[in-house]
């Protein structure tokens, strides 16, 4: 099977759950029942399990699997809208699973970051917002301005990580930027 598709993920990163082995039997266990032949990949350091499977097989394994790995990691779209157009980059920006990106007017900082450019908005810091999404349910926000002006509705978002459900607006000078789930990662 020289093509993957990934379907079905779950991660206990706290380690509170005591059956987490028992999750990587009981996928097997599925598979065969299912007769979809497949790669089960376990992480002890993240403590996360993968099942990847044949393209034309996914939806089937999905289906069998769902209540054993209920989390499949999703990118995560940005949508930033203006009164005035303005010129974001990249044109479309996506956050994948475990990444953290800075939202900013200017790309001036670490080479290594990754960035989303608002450039237009005057009101918006060189490096204004820090996201991070674990491509599963935790979505994450922090100001990292000296301004201090982002809002998502009336609560101000401070200098420390605070959790952000995705489809909240979040406004920073006179641009909105919205966090829309995706298809899932295959």
């Amino acid at each position: 099977m020289s093509d993957r598709s990934l379907a079905g993920q779950y991660s206990d990163s706290h380690g509170t759950d005591p059956g987490f082995i028992q999750r990587v039997e009981q996928a097997f266990q599925v598979l065969q029942t299912a007769n979809i032949s497949g790669l089960i990949e376990v992480e002890t350091a993240t403590r996360t399990i993968r099942v990847l499977v044949d393209p034309s097989r996914r939806e089937a394994a999905r289906t069998a699997l769902k209540d054993i790995l209920p989390s499949i990691p999703r990118r995560l779209k940005v949508r930033v809208d203006a009164n005035n157009l303005r010129r974001v980059t990249p044109a479309i920006p996506v956050i994948m699973p475990g990444e953290e990106i800075t939202i900013g007017r200017s790309s001036m900082g670490s080479y290594h970051e990754k960035m989303i450019i608002i450039d237009d908005d005057p009101k918006i810091s060189n490096q204004h917002l820090k996201v991070r999404w674990d491509g599963l349910s935790r979505l994450e926000i922090k100001d990292v301005s000296d301004q201090k002006n982002a809002l998502i509705d009336t609560v101000l978002i401070g200098p420390d990580w605070m959790e952000l459900e995705p489809g909240a607006k979040v406004r920073i000078g006179e641009t909105t930027v919205s966090f829309q789930l995706s298809d899932p990662v295959s």
